[in-house]
């Protein structure tokens, strides 16, 4: 047999897994990295490699959460399965402030601050004596903020936060108007 006659003879190994997290449920769009190939999970948490045989060494990563990496060796045409389980990652920053109505400056004390992100959605009620809402323990990354009084225009807000920093910020709101709706 010649080199041409063994490189063809040989059928690519195969790694699949599911990422989940601790409650078991599915992760979308988990970086998965094997190598010099990357992909990210489906909405069922799987991901799939075609590799040569051999030891591969593939880690996964999500924003939110702590990373793992795990190592499997696999012979040609052998499959193999890696699963992960990631655990939330808690941080050492906080996000809290006021939401204000803009025509009257008064702060609002009865509503909803939300944290909207691809695997984690956090909300903190408002707090009706002093108007606050707060986060805390909030991994640095970029966040999607929403403010949502009713009767009020919802304000939305895109924050970056840093290990360690405390921001504050105040939505402020208005009043939703009164729309007719066109008959025609």
């Amino acid at each position: 047999m010649n080199n041409l006659d063994e490189i063809q003879s040989k059928k690519p190994a195969r790694i699949y897994g599911y990422v989940k997290n601790m409650k078991e449920r599915p992760l979308t769009g988990v970086k998965v990295q094997c190598g010099k190939f990357e992909t990210i999970t489906l909405f069922d948490g799987s991901y799939r490699f075609e590799v040569e045989s051999g030891l591969h060494s593939v880690g996964v990563e999500l924003v939110g959460f702590c990373g793992h990496e795990k190592e499997i060796f696999l012979k040609d045409g052998e499959e193999g399965r890696l699963d992960f389980q990631l655990k939330e990652k808690k941080g050492t920053s906080k996000l809290y402030g006021h939401i204000i109505i803009k025509e009257t400056g008064e702060f609002v004390k009865n509503g909803l601050v939300y944290i909207i992100r691809p695997t984690i959605n956090l909300n903190s009620k408002i707090d009706p004596i002093t108007g606050v809402y707060e986060f805390n323990e909030l991994s640095s990354g970029t966040y999607d903020v929403w403010a949502s009084v009713l009767g009020y225009e919802d304000e939305k807000l895109t924050i970056t936060i840093d290990e360690d920093e405390e921001i504050i910020h105040d939505f402020q709101v208005q009043k939703k108007r009164d729309e007719e709706v066109p008959w025609g």
